[in-house]
């Protein structure tokens, strides 16, 4: 193995969480017997140009010799161990693409005081049709590790051999999906994915925190 490359997008700052995060996993990979990180490779991003920065880290990643591109968001926290966790999950061939377990807030419906009732989701999406439609998760999250349609790219640990299937230089631009709807450039990635043939997992056994802004009244409680 060449190594991991860390890569995150930011727009010049990031959040302690990302920061006292980061450093635990690269002290515990540097105390580990066999080191994995390659190196870093952070791209900053101007307003709505997300999808860019992400298209820019994949590009410099396979332009140097790591087997693994550790993608992970500036507003996350994980545990120090979590790269091993992934990579112990993962496979080149039959399981290219592994994400942690991450959540997020929607937004809902107004709440009468100038916010919005919101609700905890996991970023575990399906298909809700054979044309490409992403769907919420159904049910309880699984224990483990688990197929899915697409998740985001908040903490995905993806192979090279993934991304040289991809369209290169635009493996995060948005596309539509089989409604005619715009996805993120997260689940556009994971579209394409899948329509090259490399599947997406998600171990749920390995967790993270997402630092967010939301309202709270009481129908939040």
């Amino acid at each position: 193995m060449s190594g991991v490359v860390i890569s995150y997008v930011h727009p010049g700052w990031v959040q302690h969480t990302f920061m006292q995060s980061l450093f635990l996993a690269m002290d515990h990979d540097r105390r580990s017997d066999e080191p994995l990180v390659a190196g870093l490779l952070p791209v900053r991003f101007r307003p709505a140009g997300i999808a860019d920065a992400r298209n820019q880290a994949a590009a410099a990643f396979l332009a140097g010799d790591g087997d693994w591109l550790w993608l992970v968001d500036t507003d996350m926290g994980f545990r120090p161990d979590t790269l091993p966790a992934l990579l112990a999950s993962a496979d080149p061939d039959v399981r290219p693409v592994v994400g942690a377990l991450c959540w997020g807030v929607l937004e809902e419906e107004p709440d009468d005081m100038g916010g919005y009732t919101t609700r905890v989701v996991p970023t575990l999406h399906g298909w809700a049709d054979e044309a490409g439609v992403f769907t919420e998760w159904e049910g309880p999250v699984p224990s483990g590790l688990v197929r899915v349609a697409g998740t985001g790219a908040a903490c995905l640990l993806v192979h090279r051999s993934a991304l040289e299937r991809g369209e290169a230089g635009a493996w995060f631009d948005p596309v539509l999906d089989g409604a005619g709807t715009l996805v993120g450039e997260d689940l556009s990635f994971c579209l394409r994915l899948a329509r090259s043939g490399a599947p997406v997992h998600v171990d749920t056994r390995v967790a993270t925190t997402h630092q967010k802004s939301v309202w709270i009244n009481g129908g939040s409680l």
